[in-house]
C-alpha cells in the first residue's frame, strides 16, 4: 500500500558555492512541500550531527567543479575568487554521515552547459551506494549560467517539479 506524501520528510544536503545550487536546492524543497512532505535543507558544514534520522529520503546536491564533485583544492580555488556558502562538502558529510542500509537516496547537480562538464550527481551517487544508500530515482543534473549566474531559464521550474516527483517516488514505494 503506497504511502500518503503528506507524511514523508525530506532531508536535503546541500553544498554550494555562489547560491545557485542552495537556491535549486530550496525550490526541490518547495516542490516537495507543495504535497505537503516535511522538508529541511541543511547546508553541508553544518550537517555533521544534525541530520534528523527519522528521514524517509535524503537528498544529497552538489555543484560540480572540474567534471566531478568539489574537493577541498576546488573550493579553496572557488573561495579565491569570490566569498562561498560552503567550506566542506556532501562528500566531506556522506564519508562521516553512516547511513541506513538501503535508506533511500536521490542525488543532483547543478553544472554548466557544456558538452564536457561533467557530473558530481554521478560521484555523490555512487558514493552514496558505498555508503549504504539506494537511488530513488535517477541522478539529475540543473544548469546554472557561469559560475555565478545562477539557474539557467526554466531550470527553477525543473527543480520545483523534481522535488513533487521525489516525493510521489517516496510516497509509492
Amino acid at each position: 500500500m503506497a504511502r500518503q506524501p503528506d507524511g514523508v520528510r525530506v532531508v536535503l544536503v546541500v553544498e554550494s558555492m555562489f547560491g545557485a545550487t542552495l537556491r535549486l536546492a530550496q525550490l526541490v524543497a518547495v516542490g516537495c512541500a507543495s504535497l505537503d512532505a516535511r522538508c529541511d535543507v541543511i547546508e553541508a558544514g553544518c550537517a555533521f550531527g544534525r541530520v534528523p534520522p527519522d528521514r524517509d529520503l535524503l537528498v544529497l546536491a552538489s555543484p560540480t567543479h572540474l567534471r566531478h564533485a568539489p574537493t577541498a583544492r576546488s573550493r579553496a580555488t572557488a573561495a579565491a575568487e569570490a566569498p562561498v556558502l560552503s567550506h566542506l562538502g556532501v562528500t566531506d558529510w556522506l564519508a562521516t554521515a553512516g547511513l541506513r542500509r538501503h535508506e533511500p537516496v536521490a542525488v543532483f547537480d547543478t553544472r554548466v552547459d557544456a558538452r564536457l562538464a561533467g557530473s558530481a550527481a554521478k560521484v555523490l551517487a555512487r558514493q552514496a551506494r558505498r555508503a549504504g544508500g539506494q537511488l530513488l530515482v535517477q541522478p539529475a543534473s540543473f544548469v546554472v549560467v557561469g559560475r555565478r549566474g545562477g539557474p539557467a531559464p526554466g531550470e527553477e521550474d525543473r527543480a520545483y517539479a523534481w522535488g513533487r516527483e521525489l516525493v510521489r517516488a517516496v510516497a509509492a514505494a
